[in-house]
């Protein structure tokens, strides 16, 4: 076995706008899943405590102040586990960001830096734009963390996080449905894993919020643009199930010197790296044991 190998698990729900108290619950019990299913990290969707889009009560105090609260609780149940989760920061001013929360405590954030102000988003006028594009590492593996439109730009907050050595970016969204996004959305995926030549982990939220459609489709590409593992994309009448993918495994410095040295020769690893990919697609019904799994192993760049 590798001395150091990170499974990660993309939880791809369905939250609801201003229910704190639902939307932490699914998260805690989404935290404990991908734990039971041996996942060393798990990613929520954009906006996970609050539900999105929030609009305004983004205004409220009241709600901000006890958004971070939630997240706090959320911290206390990440014990032997590292949790990806969308929140609103609010300090001086407010942010939608992302917190790393590890054993316990809330060790990062990061804030969105791409506000859309367009269509049906209006992200512009509630929140302040991010100004870092911080690298995070789990054990041996640096790890970028952007929000939804940051990735659909060409150089943005990836480009920075790949040239301070991130080699997977988890990519947390809010993203509605329209007819064909889905396909758009994968050839854009494709082009900023190969341009920065990294991992990347897309995780959407599914359900409706008024006028709203999220259909999921989160997923994990390789540093060649390949999607070597998805959930099934949910439609609006089957926000019933919870999705959680266990979809990655990075293994460095393996201990099985023969299959390294054989797969150096053949110019697949280099500089004593094994890239190990393990695509697992766990799904149940909320609070149901898990109902079915398929699995598939390749050797990846």
């Amino acid at each position: 076995m590798a001395a150091n190998i990170l499974r990660l698990a993309l939880s791809q729900l369905n939250v609801t706008v201003g229910d704190l108290d639902g939307n932490t619950a699914k998260i805690i019990a989404a935290i404990d899943e991908a734990r039971e299913a041996g996942a060393g990290m798990v990613a929520f969707p954009e906006l996970a405590i609050t539900g999105y889009p929030p609009e305004d009560l983004l205004l409220k105090p009241a709600f901000l102040a006890e958004n971070v609260a939630r997240l706090r609780a959320i911290a206390s149940h990440t014990r032997g586990i590292v949790a990806v989760v969308g929140f609103v920061a609010a300090n001086d001013d407010i942010h939608n960001a992302a917190a790393v929360l590890a054993d316990g405590r809330w060790v990062g954030t990061y804030h969105k830096r791409y506000l859309p102000n367009y269509g049906v988003f209006d992200e512009d006028r509630y929140f302040l734009p991010g100004r870092q594009a911080p690298v995070f590492r789990f054990g041996d593996v640096p790890i970028g963390i952007t929000i939804c439109e940051d990735i659909w730009y060409p150089v943005g907050p990836a480009t920075l996080q790949a040239l301070g050595g991130a080699r997977l970016i988890v990519n947390i969204n809010g993203s509605p449905y329209h007819r064909g996004k889905q396909a758009t959305r994968e050839t854009m995926l494709a082009t900023r894993a190969m341009d920065n030549d990294l991992y990347l982990a897309y995780v959407n939220m599914v359900g409706g919020q008024d006028e709203l459609v999220f259909d999921g489709g989160s997923l994990i590409l390789d540093p060649n643009g390949r999607v070597i593992a998805r959930v099934i994309i949910m439609l609006p009448w089957a926000v019933s199930l919870t999705m959680t993918a266990i979809v990655w495994r990075w293994a460095l410095n393996g201990e099985s010197g023969m299959l390294n040295s054989a797969l150096r020769n053949l110019g697949i690893i280099d500089q004593n790296i094994q890239w190990l990919a393990s695509a697992t697609t766990i799904w149940s019904k909320r609070g149901s044991p898990m109902a079915g799994m398929a699995t598939s192993s390749f050797p990846a760049k």
